[in-house]
């Protein structure tokens, strides 16, 4: 049997890249969903109206591992590798310890750049609308690379708010969360930097379906509109958050009382609350996966899991702590990190 596509998880671990593959056969892939773009084979489901199929159970993944001259950080983002000549498929990360940017093409060759302070640990990575690599950096900086590596600007941000997460928003801008000031910060292409109050300890944020940026709080799921407008929601637990392929937004819960996947619609309702398998297993960041379902990741339980929308959950196990999960297209990429003591 042929696989049709290779989703596939992109893992940091310490000093090691990681591919986590989950090879989809042609007969799973028609019965579970078709990919945009893919033909549409009689009686199968596209990825916009599909509906979770019973007795589909994905097939085990296969590791390969990349050694990595650091330790890595948290932060990682699909993009691309650039020379005066050409662009490959590249994934960018952060080394928090080291200082440094780093990329690994699809085809395993790694390369880092080192910032110029060693004390900035830039924490999280996204690609911008100008197609420039935009990170975090404590305390109050917002960093930005271009695709070939060259460090082009640090942009200083009003508050010392210790810059955590970074997501593209859909008015072209970056947006990031500022956990110790509890702001939403807004940074234009250009650099400019426009800093919004929210209630404490913003954490994750993500591009909402409804336009809107979504972010997690202590208790709380906060949606802010791209002029600025917060809304709070109460929840139990959140840390970090995703916008699913059904229209709604997946939070994990990330204490030992929780321990579950949660879904709030755009309108700020919490519609179910899925508790994971392994107890006590740390859900932390969490991402669509091109197979239709979510992804994330178990800290405490050394593994991955996977919640289809109707809430049927799968475990992988892996080879040390995971922590961030994003998706690039076609594959889902995860960063896995964790720092001795």
């Amino acid at each position: 049997m042929q696989a049709s596509r290779s989703p596939s998880l992109f893992v940091s671990i310490l000093s090691t890249l990681v591919f986590f593959t989950c090879a989809f056969g042609q007969d799973v892939m028609t019965k579970h969903v078709v990919l945009p773009g893919d033909p549409k084979p009689s009686g199968t489901k596209s990825l916009s109206d599909h509906k979770d199929w019973a007795g589909v159970t994905p097939p085990a993944p296969t590791i390969t591992e990349h050694s990595t001259p650091t330790f890595t950080g948290i932060g990682v983002a699909p993009g691309q590798a650039c020379n005066k000549s050409s662009c490959l498929p590249a994934v960018w990360f952060t080394e928090y310890a080291a200082a440094k940017i780093g990329r690994i093409t699809t085809a395993g060759n790694l390369q880092d750049f080192a910032l110029p302070n060693p004390n900035s640990y830039p924490l999280a990575i996204a690609a911008g609308s100008d197609g420039a690599l935009w990170f975090t950096e404590y305390p109050s900086q917002i960093g930005r690379m271009t695709a070939a590596g060259v460090l082009t600007k640090e942009y200083p941000t009003p508050t010392t708010g210790y810059p955590t997460s970074i997501a593209a928003g859909s008015d072209g801008a970056l947006w990031f969360t500022e956990s110790q000031a509890s702001n939403i910060g807004r940074i234009t292409t250009g650099g400019k930097v426009t800093e919004y109050s929210v209630s404490s300890g913003p954490w994750a944020i993500t591009a909402g379906p409804d336009g809107a940026l979504w972010f997690t709080a202590y208790r709380a799921i906060g949606r802010i509109t791209t002029k600025g407008k917060v809304s709070e929601f109460s929840v139990s637990a959140a840390y970090g958050i995703t916008s699913g392929p059904d229209g709604a937004l997946w939070f994990t819960e990330n204490t030992f009382a929780t321990n579950k996947i949660g879904r709030m619609t755009t309108a700020g309702v919490l519609t179910n609350e899925y508790t994971i398998p392994t107890p006590n297993s740390g859900p932390e960041f969490i991402t669509t996966g091109p197979d239709g379902a979510l992804w994330f990741t178990e800290v405490d339980a050394n593994q991955i899991g996977r919640i289809t929308t109707a809430g049927v959950i799968t475990e992988y196990l892996t080879a040390r702590e995971s922590h961030v999960v994003s998706r690039h297209p076609n594959r889902i990429r995860t960063a896995i990190s964790r720092y001795l003591s």
